[in-house]
């Protein structure tokens, strides 16, 4: 089995968690349809759910803070646009590890080509920071069990558990 393998760093990040009820909150890591959108849009073009294939994200981050953003807010009672200011919660010195399977190896080389020259500059979560993409490559690769502790955080979607 084939997967590609990169990595990840960000200086800061926040990954927005719709709906949240106490204002903006953010995933502790990326969730699989940023890390889609940030891998076509280094290949210019949008994903149509064309292929399939499967996502795996790890990583950590140095640590959590809050920062300020300018909110505008139209008041309907009054008429009026207010400027409020408005937490959001940033990951500092976010790095991830993804792995990407698919059966259609074409497809993996052309997302390894994408990442290597990526026709956009890539930015990943709220588009003000940069990421760094690095150590792409394809591996060679054998599921396997394992029991205990990981290194790194990760998703682990609920069917798994």
């Amino acid at each position: 089995m084939e997967v590609l393998k990169f990595e990840l760093f960000s200086p800061c990040a926040t990954f927005r968690v719709p709906f949240s009820i106490k204002g903006i909150e953010t995933y502790p890591l990326p969730p699989y349809s940023t890390i889609i959108g940030l891998i076509y849009t280094s290949l210019g073009r949008k994903w149509k759910s064309e292929e399939r294939f499967s996502v795996s994200v790890q990583g950590n981050f140095e640590a959590i803070f809050r920062d300020y953003i300018r909110f505008r807010k139209y008041n309907t009672k009054d008429k009026e646009l207010e400027t409020l200011p408005l937490q959001v919660p940033r990951l500092y010195k976010l790095h991830c590890i993804v792995h990407i399977y698919s059966e259609n190896k074409e497809l993996l080389k052309e997302f390894e080509e994408g990442l290597k020259k990526p026709k956009v500059y890539p930015f990943l979560g709220g588009g003000e920071y940069p990421v760094f993409i690095t150590n792409v490559k394809i591996l060679k690769a054998s599921v396997q069990k394992t029991e205990g502790e990981i290194e790194n955080s990760a998703f682990v979607p609920q069917s798994k558990k």
